[in-house]
């Protein structure tokens, strides 16, 4: 009988999941990033691959800044051997609000991309699951390439359910 329930759950879980994934655009060009230290400041609505998802770079970077909505620029400084990154939210030519990444999220370099992960934990309206995000940062001659990638795993009203996403953006320089 266990077996049964075993099975049903197996097959639930994998009728309740989903892979949405975005090539990265061609005329975008190519992610010839490197991770050395970068000083960058850069509009902060970006262009996305899709039609659904944040645009705007501080959402991604500090979702829970205060002035995250209102900043129309970010400056960014990724500093290789510190392991640190640094942004800087500008509105009206002046910055509103600095922060820096913990360690916890800033994950350093990987493959010529700066990493930045985070995860969260809800349990709102009869869902209960782990969401998980995580941001590549390509910084090319004139733009900032992200691939941004997230995850989640849960149950909705006792169904199991899982899926993953992947989008890139690109934000110009300011």
């Amino acid at each position: 009988m266990s077996m049964k329930v075993s099975a049903v759950v197996v097959l639930l879980f994998f009728l309740s999941s989903c892979v949405l994934k975005d090539e990265l655009p061609s005329q975008w060009g190519p992610l010839n990033s490197k991770c050395s230290d970068i000083t960058i400041l850069l509009n902060n609505m970006g262009v996305s691959s899709s039609d659904y998802g944040e645009s705007k770079l501080s959402k991604l970077l500090v979702p829970n800044a205060e002035f995250s909505y209102r900043a129309e620029q970010i400056k960014v400084r990724a500093f290789t051997e510190l392991n640190r990154m640094d942004i800087e939210l500008v509105y009206d030519s002046k910055t509103v609000e600095t922060l820096t990444l913990n360690i916890e999220e800033f994950k350093g370099c990987e493959n010529g991309s700066f990493v930045v992960a985070r995860s969260a934990v809800s349990n709102n309206g009869g869902a209960l699951g782990k969401e998980w995000w995580e941001f590549k940062l390509y910084f090319t001659p004139d733009f900032l390439i992200v691939s941004k990638k997230k995850g989640v795993v849960g149950t909705l009203f006792f169904v199991p359910m899982a899926g993953t996403e992947t989008q890139w953006l690109r934000f110009e320089k300011a």
